[in-house]
């Protein structure tokens, strides 16, 4: 048997393998989430495979977010109980009892963008059932130094700004999927293969450019939701 042959016959047990637990899974009633999966050995005994062929299988169905792993335990059917995220409450931030941590950093490329001039700017991060960082220009924690304090704030930040003499702030948010960094995996405490809802919300005040507020949410947890605005169609010629 050549090595082509053998590589080839690889392949195609791995791929009917995955093949074969997806169907099950998705089908939900042989494999239901929360249900764990045949053995590493059990696979290998019912496919005639070698490990290493049965963990590449799992390896892709973690990828895919069907499964996840367990040490000592196995591997069970992820499930997903995900809360809906309005997406108006981006708007104003409150960090009562939460844990904040504030770091001057480089500007974000999408603030750069804006702001030109803004070298470095402070970061105000929160963290607990999401990562919320909020990137405040240099001009705005001049006069709020209160952002650069670790000190969580007393009332919500679009208030101090407002105390402040800096008018109601706007803000138009972008939302995008993507694979979580290792970091916000480790603060999150995600499992493989779960990709996060990453909300970018650029704060301004006319045409002043405040900052900008991100939040990052595990994808298996949370759900945004979007009002969208009633549609006017024009009346027909025969008026219906």
């Amino acid at each position: 048997m050549g090595w082509a042959h053998v590589m080839a016959e690889g392949r195609h047990s791995y791929e009917k393998i995955v093949k074969e637990l997806r169907a099950a899974i998705l089908g939900g009633e042989e494999l239901p989430p929360g249900a764990w999966l045949p053995s590493e050995k059990q696979l290998q005994d019912r496919y005639g495979v070698a490990r290493n062929t049965v963990q590449r299988a799992m390896n892709d169905l973690v990828g895919e977010g069907l499964v996840a792993v367990e040490p000592k335990k196995g591997a069970y059917v992820r499930s997903y109980d995900r809360q809906a995220r309005p997406v108006r409450l981006n708007m104003v931030n409150w960090e009562f009892g939460a844990r904040v941590t504030v770091e001057l950093v480089t500007t974000p490329v999408q603030l750069q963008a804006q702001e030109p001039d803004a070298t470095g700017v402070f970061r105000r991060r929160v963290v607990g059932r999401s990562i919320g960082d909020t990137y405040w220009c240099r001009s705005v924690t001049n006069a709020v130094p209160g952002l650069t304090s670790p000190t969580p704030l007393e009332e919500a930040d679009v208030l101090l700004l407002a105390d402040a003499g800096v008018p109601a702030v706007e803000g138009t948010a972008e939302t995008i999927a993507r694979m979580p960094t290792p970091e916000e995996s480790a603060l999150l405490d995600i499992l493989p293969g779960t990709p996060v809802l990453e909300q970018a919300v650029m704060l301004t005040s006319g045409e002043r450019i405040l900052g900008m507020r991100v939040e990052v949410y595990p994808g298996d947890r949370y759900k945004l939701v979007y009002g969208l605005p009633t549609l006017d169609f024009p009346a027909s010629d025969d008026g219906e």
